[in-house]
């Protein structure tokens, strides 16, 4: 498709919600260099060699991993969270880009809404997101 359509390859963005918020963390944790930013939406890293953390009434998530964070130690991140989600862990995010910014990455902001803000839905985060008027101009300023 890259070369079929023309794309720019300074600028490959990546976003995801919920199962796509995971895919986001882990496609970009496996091919680093091939987005110029993402922003991954009550996600956490997904990888087959890992097993679910669990938190009753609190959903699941898995730890990043150091070597995870170190592949992301470059990559432009923006993740955002509900606090209150009881799909996905808001730990999965909030773990990954503490791992994240650990390794060195000083890129990486978080947005975790406090709880009762995603309503009536808290794993709904990216209602909230998509609509943010700052993530579109700080994503679009992101380039290789």
């Amino acid at each position: 498709i890259v070369q079929e359509q023309n794309i720019d390859t300074k600028r490959i963005y990546l976003l995801g919600l919920s199962n796509g918020g995971a895919a986001t963390w882990h496609f970009a944790e496996k091919h680093p260099g091939l987005f110029a930013a993402i922003v991954p939406c009550c996600g956490y890293i997904y990888n087959d060699n890992k097993s679910f953390v669990e938190e009753s009434g609190k959903g699941r998530y898995m730890k990043p991993l150091p070597e995870e964070a170190e592949r992301l130690k470059s990559m432009p991140i923006w993740a955002f969270h509900a606090v209150d989600d009881s799909t996905v862990n808001s730990k999965g995010t909030i773990e990954t880009a503490e791992m994240v910014k650990e390794h060195g990455n000083s890129i990486v902001k978080t947005t975790i809404y406090k709880k009762g803000l995603v309503a009536p839905n808290p794993h709904a985060s990216w209602e909230l997101a998509y609509n943010n008027v700052d993530l579109l101009p700080w994503l679009f300023a992101q380039k290789k």
